[in-house]
């Protein structure tokens, strides 16, 4: 019997069927609720079948016969019925972190998807049923007593094993990007598993690292919370286990963001000799050390995290960029295309795609990634018109579109990080080292009448707190801007001079641009 074959032995009852996840909802059939970051919504009987009929596929198609005789018990109803039904979960489906959606498959019928393209796992399969469980119970046992103890057995059993599957599910969305917003849905999921088993330090590890990731993917006010709940939820996974590698490396990225970077790269080597393969530690690690020149250990471990965990986004798009600093462009170019591939909802996937491209002399490409609104992630107006005139200059090289492409980007940069991150490099691969420098003083260093401050943006590509860093300053585009003679002092402003002096280690050679020790 095929998977699709399996829910239609029986017309789904809600009475008796336990809660369960599907994406980042949590399903609670019996009283016909579906809680998202968005809240909670009440659902008609027949919606809530038609979801938990969906569900309990698997990811298999039902067609509307199939969903006749399971939600409307093989009676005849119009078929505006099914279409109503069917609309009505599709709209739960469009909540804010719900996960998933359902798929339309023309003239066969439907099936639902997580974010991402995961098959959902059967929801018989993620909820136990303890009310038949119970039932088994009262057969097999004498006594009110065995009765109670097994029950209260069989619950916690049952608990820790939703647990369990939250966790597991919740590791699998924040390592691979499931969704828009992973690290909301990831702490969505693990706020319910630390809920069901509060003894679990990786589960409230993992919720410290999910909630530094939310902070970057929501407004700078809620941002804030979330960073200041991470504390206490990294403090609390260790109480219960002080080795707990997610909580210790939280708490050296809150406690110090970069401001001792010496501490915070030891904190995070630490991590890493007591757990290789933990993706958080390898992540920042791999980061930190490209934002501040050291990139061939930062290739080392980004190839490690890469190897551990091939299916993650994250260490391949960074496999691309890096590829195109290294000036290996056919290997950076194929990368990047496999990635989109592979990871077309991904948004940072997207953004490495359009940087090699448009920094490997094809501005062409580029603008017509840029141009195709139904790929492109979400950007900000500033977003778009630096883009769009940064590479038309690049393509023309024409004095009148550099200029119109200078005007733009002094305009647009304040919108986000990022624009101010593409319009540095932008300008600088043009030339305009003057006006890339005003823009990179004004954005890190907080100088001049522009000075970025934190967005107010509604979230885009380019507010994510991940591009407040400047891992541009170390890539060819910026060529221009290393071998400037005010390369030093910027580099000293930064901080920079003063972490390579107490490390004793600089930047790799071929980054080193005008870069004196003083």
């Amino acid at each position: 019997m095929g998977k699709a074959d399996e829910p239609l032995t029986d017309a789904v009852s809600l009475a008796h069927r336990s809660d369960f996840q599907l994406g980042g909802a949590l399903v609670r059939p019996s009283i016909r609720s579906v809680e998202t970051l968005a809240g909670i919504a009440t659902v008609e009987p027949r919606v809530m079948q038609v979801l938990v009929a969906l569900a309990d596929a698997g990811g298999a198609v039902l067609s509307r016969e199939d969903l006749l005789r399971l939600c409307w018990g093989g009676r005849l109803v119009g078929e505006d019925a099914i279409t109503r039904a069917i609309g009505e979960a599709r709209r739960l489906s469009q909540a804010e972190g719900s996960g998933f959606h359902i798929e339309t498959i023309p003239r066969i019928g439907y099936r639902l998807i997580l974010d991402g393209g995961v098959e959902p796992v059967s929801s018989r399969a993620t909820a136990t049923g303890l009310g038949t469980r119970r039932r088994v119970l009262v057969t097999a046992a004498s006594g009110l007593t065995v009765l109670a103890l097994g029950a209260y057995g069989l619950t916690r059993r049952d608990r820790r094993a939703q647990a369990d599957a939250l966790i597991g599910q919740a590791r699998s969305v924040q390592a691979h990007s499931i969704g828009k917003t992973p690290y909301q849905t990831s702490a969505q999921l693990l706020r319910r598993a630390v809920s069901l088993a509060p003894d679990r330090a990786d589960a409230w590890g993992l919720l410290a690292v999910a909630l530094v990731g939310a902070a970057s993917e929501v407004s700078p006010a809620r941002g804030a919370e979330l960073l200041a709940e991470a504390p206490e939820v990294a403090a609390t996974a260790l109480k219960l286990d002080p080795s707990e590698p997610n909580a210790r490396a939280s708490q050296f990225l809150l406690r110090n963001g970069l401001d001792d970077w010496i501490v915070f790269e030891r904190g995070m080597r630490a991590v890493l000799a007591d757990d290789p393969d933990n993706a958080f530690a390898l992540d920042n690690m791999v980061f930190f050390l490209q934002g501040v020149g050291r990139f061939r250990e930062s290739w080392d471990l980004n190839e490690r995290a890469a190897a551990s965990d091939p299916l993650s986004p994250t260490f391949q798009f960074r496999r691309a960029l890096k590829l195109w600093i290294m000036g290996r462009p056919a290997e950076a170019d194929r990368v990047s295309a496999r990635a989109l591939e592979l990871w077309p909802n991904v948004p940072f996937v997207w953004n490495a795609r359009m940087t090699v491209l448009a920094f490997t002399n094809r501005p062409d490409a580029a603008m017509k990634m840029l141009a195709d609104e139904a790929t492109r992630p979400r950007l900000g107006p500033g977003g778009i018109a630096v883009w769009r005139s940064g590479l038309a200059a690049l393509g023309s090289g024409a004095q009148r579109d550099r200029d119109h492409a200078r005007d733009v980007a002094l305009a647009a940069f304040a919108e986000a990080p990022g624009v101010a991150a593409n319009a540095v490099m932008l300008l600088s691969a043009m030339g305009d080292v003057d006006n890339a420098y005003h823009i990179a003083q004004s954005f890190l260093l907080g100088r001049g009448p522009q000075a970025h401050g934190p967005s107010r943006a509604p979230a885009t590509l380019y507010t994510f707190a991940s591009w407040r860093g400047a891992q541009w300053l170390f890539t060819p585009a910026t060529e221009a801007m290393r071998t400037d003679a005010r390369f030093t002092e910027f580099c000293d402003t930064l901080g920079y001079l003063g972490y390579w002096r107490a490390r004793s280690i600089w930047p790799d050679r071929f980054l080193l641009g005008s870069l004196r020790a003083l």
